[in-house]
């Protein structure tokens, strides 16, 4: 094998190759150093693509940065579970298990055993395109499901595994968002009537105060202060049935009970005394707890066990179909609208992470703007016509 260097790219003259094919046959290396400053090589069969690579790695090393290319050959569903394994580390519980559950069922089916250095970004968009038109995918799910491995691939630039993420450029279905839509105080209690007795007040909880339905399901008695009418959300059940905490950091808020709320749970722990119930959280702890809504067999509830109850709840009081738990909360947005409680308040109330998820959520729900801005202004500027005119009609007289 004999071989000659030009322009950063080495030609290489295999002999075995060239017996064999009867023709000279050559093979291209581009020297370079890895992300440890080791010297290496990488190998190309054709002149074209080792003069890309070797202006890539020019490219990278002028802006500062270097990567590993034969890191980039570990497959994708290996780094994968590296990812994965990093980020059950420092996130919540249920949030890895929808990180693994999405790239398990609608990445790994897709790229799997591709090395993470040749996927590309028109591989990316056939993905996107494949999620959509073979697994049925709604866009909102394609959304989730792209920004999870968007993040992988950035994870694997930051580790020099990458030289770029491929998740460039790409376009993504459009959303069909649907507005929220709230229940009126009619469809509340109708609800709360159809469901079964030991849900009923939890229609009226989630109604009166906004509470996810994970934070209802870890509603506690020693979280409710019945004498200052207060009800501090600072846990919530998720999948399994384990405790974890809220969703964010703003979720753990303090909220005001009103009293209709109160007397349903008074009413609730009457008809269905807590009992102490050992509870797993997400992290591995136990903890002895008082849960006011359980399952008809005392254990903690799981969506699994409560969904079918409020269906035909739903169902029973005419409510539209698909209608979910989740109106309820809703529903308790709308009423501090229409007391034109401050945004600020219902942010806060409603435990979302800034001013502008409240407003992207409900802000169709406030007054016409035009409206609104036509009365502030002539609330502020109008005048009296009448005296204006008096006033000019005594002038001439007097003229």
């Amino acid at each position: 094998m004999t071989s000659e260097m030009k322009d950063g790219i080495r030609k290489v003259l295999s002999k075995r190759e060239t017996a064999a094919k009867g023709r000279p046959t050559y093979s291209y290396k581009v020297p370079y150093r890895d992300a440890n400053g080791k010297q290496t090589s990488e190998t190309f069969t054709t002149l074209r693509d080792a003069k890309a690579f070797r202006d890539k790695v020019r490219s990278k090393k002028h802006e500062g940065l270097v990567f590993d290319v034969k890191a980039g050959r570990v497959s994708f569903q290996s780094y994968a579970e590296q990812w994965l394994g990093n980020k059950e580390a420092v996130k919540k519980v249920g949030t890895t298990k929808q990180y693994r559950s999405h790239l398990t069922n609608h990445a790994v089916p897709f790229f799997g055993g591709k090395r993470m250095n040749s996927v590309l970004p028109s591989d990316v968009q056939t993905w996107v395109t494949w999620l959509k038109a073979k697994q049925k995918l709604a866009p909102s799910t394609i959304e989730t499901v792209y920004n999870i491995v968007a993040s992988l691939f950035r994870t694997a630039v930051r580790d020099k595994v990458l030289a770029e993420s491929p998740c460039i450029d790409i376009e993504l279905p459009m959303r069909d968002d649907r507005k929220a839509v709230p229940l009126t105080p009619e469809q509340v209690h109708a609800v709360a009537e159809a469901i079964v007795s030991h849900y009923r007040a939890m229609a009226i909880l989630a109604a009166g105060t906004g509470l996810r339905q994970g934070e209802c399901f870890g509603l506690t008695v020693d979280r409710v202060d019945f004498l200052r009418k207060t009800l501090t959300v600072d846990r919530q059940i998720v999948q399994g049935g384990m405790f974890d905490t809220p969703k964010t950091k703003a979720s753990t808020r303090t909220i005001p009970l009103p009293d209709t709320v109160i007397s349903a749970l008074a009413q609730h722990l009457a008809d269905y005394p807590a009992e102490d119930r050992e509870v797993t959280w997400a992290d591995g702890r136990k903890e002895m707890v008082r849960l006011i809504f359980t399952s008809s067999r005392g254990n903690s509830l799981r969506r699994s066990t409560f969904n079918p109850a409020w269906q035909r709840a739903a169902h029973a009081s005419g409510l539209a179909e698909g209608t979910g738990f989740h109106a309820l909360r809703h529903t308790y947005a709308s009423l501090l609208i229409a007391r034109n409680v401050s945004p600020k308040v219902i942010q806060a109330r409603m435990g979302h992470a800034s001013i502008t998820e409240t407003m992207d959520t409900y802000g169709h729900l406030y007054p016409e703007s035009e409206e609104v801005t036509r009365a502030a202004i002539d609330d502020a500027l109008s005048v009296d016509m009448s005296a204006s005119v008096d006033k000019m009609m005594t002038q001439k007289q007097t003229a």
